[in-house]
């Protein structure tokens, strides 16, 4: 039935499988660094606001430009990001920082621009290996990474194999059940004409005590149809049975061909075992195939594959609410996160909630390979769970149980048949594989004692609370994050500067410490408060012995002239400071100048002139070495030639 399932999509593997794997590379390409600025993020400045608003005003500059892109692409506004980072590579087509190849590779991705994104993210991995080795992925290194996550099971070929298919095996009672279009010496079937095979039938094998199986045997009591039967299910109170059937049903009068796709069926089991009553459920249709029915342990959620109209691939996984009364409710898709352009399906949920499942449209081994997704998380992270699950050849049907022991199909090289089952066991839980601790110390910043009630959170980049602990009286705390994604841990208490650390996806992470100090939120009063540093304002230049503002300083300026816009109760003390050449007099006026031209270029574009106070402080306040007699470079001396922008009135 397998073979039936993906019959006409056989001749299309080999190119579905080089297109996804192209896809699945840039999906693992997430490792990315923080930027190396950071903002001073004070209470009472929203430097975001003000960027855009200076932006908004025709002014430019890759500072303005690095800040607004990062500050929308770290909030996932991929529009917006693109934007900015599209003028910052307008104004400057070379950046120092690689980051920014990879960010804005990034936004066009997400953006659907995947020409332009490959040209950047190309460019970026040429000049990250240029200077120093990439931990990019390619597919190569995401082959990688799926040997990391292998050798966690042992698996041996099940004895009832046959020289026909096997799969799809699944415990009830003391007897395990599987699918096989093997022939019963006293049964006659007709032959599927799509494969020219005999149709599956369900078929059992009993537990001896001792551990070893008996012969197998065809199931009876109803069980069996003249046409497929297959993906036996049952309820865990034993009263229903969900089977993958071929359409016998069919609502409207179809040719052969339509009639013969399959669907999931419902049968009661009475007290002698006897399936009867069998229902054509609500997900059904009959010009599209349903099959490999999976239940939640509450039995409130089926999953199932299908190909119906309106997927994302050729076949898809899905899963519906199943209400009290058995009746269903509207199938739900299970979204891009899990479904491709290829084949995905025989789902499996465990009892912790875990989908496996089999797909090609994810990069692999062979052609399906077996994946894992803990739907516990709120963002779904698929994995390859590997060899020696998985294969160069079609690897399904995975079935585990919580004691570790399962099943799995496979038409892997060296089997008896075209598909066989194997026994497998678990030796070491995915989990293991898909977190890695983090843990560390709170303390504040100036006393340095340790701090309690610390909220501790995992952030995703779009915002999203993945976990969140409480530090404990010591201070310390632990968390488990998912290291295949970008993740921020925040560090957030009352009265204090929230702090937050950029933990870059990493497959071979394990554990990390991070130690957070938080120092106390600052409250204004009539004191001076610099605005230069969370603004990140540059130097004020002037021409030698001049006082008009250079243009290359507006943009500076313009910080300020919209930080006082959004803070109409303020009031601004200008500034102006000079290097110690020159006499003290001469200094001392000209930083006068230079301090009435900064005010008047503030005032020029519609700020109150009784906001602002200038003044001038020549050499008297030289922030180095470079004092008169002291042989300084130009740089050094640079330090002193500058302004501040200091908060008089709040």
């Amino acid at each position: 039935m397998k073979t039936q399932f993906f019959n006409t999509l056989k001749h299309f593997s080999f190119l579905l499988t080089m297109c996804i794997s192209v896809s699945a590379m840039y999906a693992q390409e997430t490792a990315m660094k923080r930027a190396s600025e950071k903002y001073d993020n004070l209470e009472y400045i929203d430097a975001i606001d003000v960027y855009l608003r200076v932006a908004n005003r025709g002014y430019e500059s890759e500072e303005l430009f690095q800040k607004l892109g990062n500050a929308y692409y770290f909030n996932a506004n991929y529009i917006e990001a693109e934007k900015w980072y599209a003028k910052l590579f307008e104004l400057n087509s070379t950046q120092e920082n690689l980051n920014y190849y990879l960010r804005y590779s990034q936004s066009l991705r997400s953006n659907g621009k995947n020409e332009l994104a490959e040209q950047f993210y190309d460019s970026f991995i040429n000049k990250k290996s240029s200077t120093s080795v990439s931990n990019f992925m390619t597919s190569k290194d995401y082959l990688g990474i799926i040997a990391l996550n292998s050798n966690r099971y042992e698996l041996e070929s099940a004895s009832f194999n046959s020289q026909l298919s096997e799969y799809g095996g699944r415990m009830y009672d003391d007897k395990l059940l599987f699918s096989t279009n093997r022939r019963a010496n006293s049964y006659t079937k007709n032959i599927d004409k799509w494969t020219n095979n005999y149709f599956f039938d369900i078929w059992y094998v009993k537990y001896n005590e001792d551990g070893s199986l008996n012969e197998p045997k065809r199931m009876k009591n109803g069980v069996n149809s003249k046409y497929h039967d297959a993906s036996p299910l049952i309820t865990s109170d034993k009263q229903f049975v969900y089977i993958t059937r071929t359409n016998t049903t069919p609502k409207i009068d179809l040719e052969e061909k339509k009639r013969s796709n399959l669907k999931i069926y419902r049968a009661k089991i009475n007290s002698d075992g006897v399936f009867s009553d069998y229902e054509d459920l609500s997900i059904n249709g009959d010009t599209y195939s349903t099959a490999n029915p999976s239940l939640s342990k509450d039995g409130k959620t089926l999953y199932y594959a299908s190909n119906k109209p309106g997927g994302y691939g050729q076949t898809d996984i899905y899963k519906v609410a199943i209400n009290k009364d058995g009746i269903l409710g509207v199938p739900q898709n299970l979204g891009p996160a899990i479904n491709t352009d290829g084949r995905e399906s025989f789902p499996f949920i465990t009892e912790s909630n875990e989908l496996y499942f089999a797909s090609d449209g994810h990069l692999g081994l062979g052609g399906l390979d077996v994946f894992y997704v803990d739907l516990n998380q709120k963002i779904l992270q698929m994995v390859n769970v590997g060899a020696p699950i998985n294969s160069k050849a079609d690897d399904f049907a995975f079935y585990l149980e919580s004691n570790g022991k399962g099943l799995l199909s496979s038409n892997r090289s060296g089997g008896s048949g075209k598909d066989d089952i194997y026994m497998i066991s678990e030796t070491k839980s995915i989990k293991e594989y898909v977190r890695a601790k983090v843990s560390g110390v709170v303390v504040d910043k100036d006393t340095k004692k340790p701090l309690a009630g610390v909220t501790i959170l995992i952030k995703d980049k779009k915002g999203n609370i993945l976990q969140e602990v409480i530090s404990k009286e010591d201070g310390s705390y632990d968390l488990l994050l998912n290291k295949f994604y970008d993740n921020y841990i925040v560090a957030d208490k009352e009265d204090y500067a929230r702090d937050d650390v950029f933990v870059q996806a990493d497959p071979k992470l394990d554990s990390k410490t991070i130690d957070f100090n938080l120092k106390t939120t600052k409250i204004l009063t009539n004191d001076d408060e610099n605005i230069a540093l969370p603004l990140n304002i540059q130097s004020i230049y002037f021409e030698f012995n001049k006082s008009e503002i250079l243009k290359k300083s507006e943009v500076e300026l313009m910080k300020v002239v919209e930080f006082m816009r959004l803070k109409k109760h303020i009031k601004i003390s200008i500034g102006s400071h000079t290097d110690s050449r020159g006499n003290d007099s001469y200094n001392m006026r000209l930083s006068k100048q230079r301090a009435e031209a900064t005010k008047a270029f503030i005032v020029s574009k519609g700020i109150d002139a009784g906001r602002l106070i200038s003044k001038g402080y020549g050499e008297s306040q030289i922030i180095n070495k470079c004092k008169n007699g002291v042989k300084c470079n130009e740089k050094e001396h640079q330090r002193n030639r500058r302004s501040d922008f200091n908060i008089l009135k709040i």
